[in-house]
């Protein structure tokens, strides 16, 4: 049979919307209210683990105000006290909950390699059962979610500080008017926006867009937006 076929409904689902290439603050919002609503979430964010330095940059969120999407952060929002990050303890290498069961992690890994996480924050303390069930969920979207988010060029080598070190490398070359480019995808417009706002055509929007890809070492606007976060080249 094929492999598609025998993959449960939640997964089929998430590997269908992901196929739309959504941002990472529509992932959020769909993680919350296509599969998660039952479980009433206070908060919910996924972030990416910057290799160079161990921090976390949001690549999208749920419930925050103001959003912390290609934001690094530091620290745990304050807002999620009295649980914090380091009150998880992790039943598997993969899940984990703080003692008030308020509060979720799950780790995305490549290669054996923690890339990522998923935090959730719930309203209310979850009984057994719903724990049971909110595991069983992550554990069936989480391997196409990491492949959406990880499972590509930038995050296949060997050694992530490397691919860093080559981008920083590859980031000399920018141009004055890449780097507004870049600034501007990292907001979220399109080709056309950034066209009408730097008075370019789409076709050179387009072309320079694809030369700040390959300086980047990445495949598409999203990955672009984060890198560029993480490596201070744009607020």
């Amino acid at each position: 049979m094929p492999y598609l076929l025998v993959r449960s409904r939640a997964s089929s689902r998430a590997m269908e919307f992901l196929l739309c290439d959504p941002t990472g603050d529509e992932v959020a919002h769909s993680l919350e209210s296509e599969f998660l609503e039952n479980f009433h979430l206070e908060k919910l964010s996924i972030s990416m683990i910057n290799p160079s330095d161990g921090s976390l940059v949001c690549l999208g969120d749920f419930g925050f105000s103001p959003s912390q999407t290609h934001q690094k952060i530091t620290h745990l929002d304050p807002s999620w006290n009295p649980d914090h990050v380091e009150d998880i303890q992790y039943k598997t290498d993969y899940f984990g909950w703080n003692p008030g069961r308020t509060l979720f992690a799950a780790r995305m890994k490549i290669r054996f390699k923690v890339v990522g996480t998923i935090l959730i924050q719930v309203k209310k303390p979850l009984s057994k059962e719903s724990i049971v069930e909110l595991e069983s969920l992550i554990g069936e979207i989480i391997e196409p979610l990491t492949l959406f988010l990880f499972g590509r060029r930038s995050y296949q080598a060997t050694e992530w500080q490397e691919s860093y070190e080559g981008i920083v490398q590859g980031l000399k070359t920018l141009t004055e008017r890449q780097l507004k480019v870049l600034s501007r995808i990292a907001s979220g417009q399109t080709n056309s926006k950034i066209a009408n706002e730097l008075g370019f055509s789409v076709s050179t929007i387009r072309h320079e867009t694809m030369r700040i890809y390959e300086y980047l070492a990445v495949s598409d606007r999203h990955e672009a937006a984060v890198k560029a976060v993480s490596m201070g080249l744009v607020a």
